[in-house]
């Protein structure tokens, strides 16, 4: 894959619902490991593999902005952040897929190396994904490995590792015991007029007080 003079375009995919300190400090992770490179959040307003619409796009992505502004200030030699938010998944009347936004992202950053942001697992079903074993002729992949992990790859993801290992990534992926879905079910168990749950070690300030503010997450 050719190295540009560009800087190297990170995304991160996701759901961000609701955004927390596992998915920042990973994102802070990877831009300590590649120091030129810029990390951009990529929110998916309808992922095919998981239905995430009970919250809408923008309320995620205010969230995700407030936790940018109040955790990540890291700026490169030309003052502007390294971290940014990208809307190329936000119509939320169609299904989004990788593949497709990956040559999206190549059209608009063609000056630039891309390189998209997966977890052990997701390489793990990469055979099952529309189009998955194309991905990295599109972007150096950068797959998060959890220590001791032991979920084995299929036989045509190892193949394609084998081929093209300069197409891959694998980085230990740092513990950060953190869940979307266990933050908004500790919500959820909460009545409408008592307190959140302490959420102090998972969520940033301005995150919290969003979820407060609006009652993102709560039963009836």
């Amino acid at each position: 894959m050719p190295i540009s003079s560009a800087p190297l375009l990170a995304f991160y995919g996701g759901s961000f619902n609701p955004v927390h300190y596992g998915h920042l400090k990973t994102a802070q992770y990877l831009a300590q490991l590649l120091p030129e490179s810029k990390i951009i959040f990529l929110p998916n307003s309808s992922p095919p593999h998981k239905d995430t619409a009970k919250l809408s796009y923008e309320a995620r992505r205010a969230m995700l902005q407030a936790a940018i502004a109040e955790c990540l200030p890291e700026c490169d030699a030309h003052g502007q952040s390294r971290y940014s938010i990208s809307d190329l998944e936000a119509d939320a009347s169609q299904r989004h897929y990788t593949v497709d936004t990956l040559q999206k992202l190549k059209q608009l950053y063609h000056n630039n190396e891309l390189a998209f942001i997966m977890g052990w697992d997701s390489l793990a079903t990469l055979d099952q994904w529309k189009q998955g074993l194309e991905l990295h002729h599109l972007a150096k992949l950068i797959v998060f490995k959890r220590p001791h992990t032991e979920q084995e790859l299929p036989q045509a993801v190892q193949q394609s590792l084998a081929q093209y290992p300069e197409h891959y990534l694998i980085v230990p992926n740092p513990e950060f015991d953190l869940s979307s879905s266990a933050i908004r079910q500790a919500i959820a168990l909460t009545k409408a007029n008592e307190p959140l749950p302490e959420l102090a070690a998972a969520l940033p300030r301005s995150v919290h007080a969003i979820i407060a503010t609006h009652g993102y997450y709560r039963s009836a």
